[in-house]
């Protein structure tokens, strides 16, 4: 849990952490850059469970970083410092150590919720198919607009290994680029659905419309990227995911990357350009132009590469930095 919220603010959060892993034989790490006083002198062994790492790194990224770093077990869980999380003692939870070597994880029961109010999305379900491709579009049938399942249960190796490529390597590692990064993991290998551990996502950022755009636009911004993110987001998604899953150690065969490069990933590029397509109010024609040719593109390399092209139109240099991401991708660096 990297955590900024102030003691009165991530109480909860910490305390429904703190009794599932009491009940589970885990460790809660707690990465804290809030600065508060009252909440390191609350938590500072409170719990043999808890590891409280006070004075943490200021900055989002490096105090992730932190909390990820601390972790020795061979399965983790990220958790917002907002959210909850509990264990139902009356369903047998999935044995991690008998988990099959193609799983990379669990995934439990989660819940949207608004404070004060009750569950506003609930969903359950597992991603087991042998094919990656059609695990990755079964997730997109299921999670219907809610990718609150990128809080599971990982493989710490995987999980680190592409969390630490991305925020080493990504030309922005915005805080938008959750779902292409579980994309990216729901093809690594297959999910199981543990219904004896709850998730409860506080959705407070996603509550109306109007907060919505507001958080989104946030993000954006806080990227360096401009305004007009509606526009390309969803290409960023597609690009996102072609260099993930192009990774030299992404833990996929040299077939699965190509049949991927030319299925999925493709496709999702394709979503992005037709995105913009739709909404050509204030693109350049160069910009149209190039989002036409790279939408025939047939070559899964070559659509990248045009996809990258298209990306430049809205962000100037954001084409050679995304290049430089795939090449770091294919070389391991």
């Amino acid at each position: 849990m990297p955590s900024n919220r102030d003691f009165a603010n991530s109480r909860r959060a910490i305390e429904t952490a703190v009794a599932f892993c009491e009940a589970r034989d885990a460790v809660l790490i707690v990465s804290d850059n809030s600065r508060d006083a009252e909440k390191a002198a609350y938590w500072q062994g409170r719990s043999p469970v808890l590891h409280y790492i006070p004075e943490a790194p200021i900055a989002a990224t490096d105090n992730q970083l932190s909390a990820l770093g601390a972790a020795r077990t061979p399965f983790l869980l990220q958790i917002g410092d907002d959210d909850e999380i509990f264990s139902n003692p009356e369903v047998v939870p999935v044995d991690l150590g008998a988990l099959g070597d193609d799983y990379i994880g669990v995934k439990p029961v989660t819940e949207m919720f608004l404070p004060g109010m009750g569950p506003v999305r609930r969903q359950e379900f597992g991603l087991e198919k042998d094919d990656p491709g059609l695990r990755l579009r079964d997730y997109l049938a299921y999670s219907d607009g809610s990718n609150v399942a990128y809080y599971s249960i990982f493989r710490t190796a995987p999980f680190m290994d592409l969390t630490r490529f991305f925020l080493s390597r990504h030309p922005t590692r915005g805080g938008f680029c959750d779902w292409q990064l579980a994309f990216a993991f729901w093809v690594i290998g297959k999910l199981k659905s543990d219904p004896s551990i709850i998730y409860r996502y506080n959705a407070s950022q996603w509550s109306t419309e109007e907060v919505v755009r507001e958080s989104a636009l946030k993000s954006y911004l806080a990227a360096g990227l401009t305004a007009e993110f509606q526009k390309y987001k969803s290409l960023i998604r597609g690009l996102d995911f072609y260099v993930f899953i192009s990774r030299k150690n992404a833990g996929l065969t040299a077939e699965a990357i190509t049949k991927l490069q030319n299925g999925e990933a493709s496709d999702l590029i394709d979503l992005g350009l037709d995105q913009i397509l739709r909404m050509p109010d204030g693109t350049p024609d160069t910009g149209l132009a190039l989002a036409r040719k790279a939408r025939g593109e047939r070559n899964a390399s070559v659509k990248y590469l045009s996809g990258c092209a298209v990306l430049e139109q809205f962000v100037p240099g954001l084409q050679l930095k995304y290049v430089s991401f795939l090449k770091a991708a294919i070389s391991g660096t």
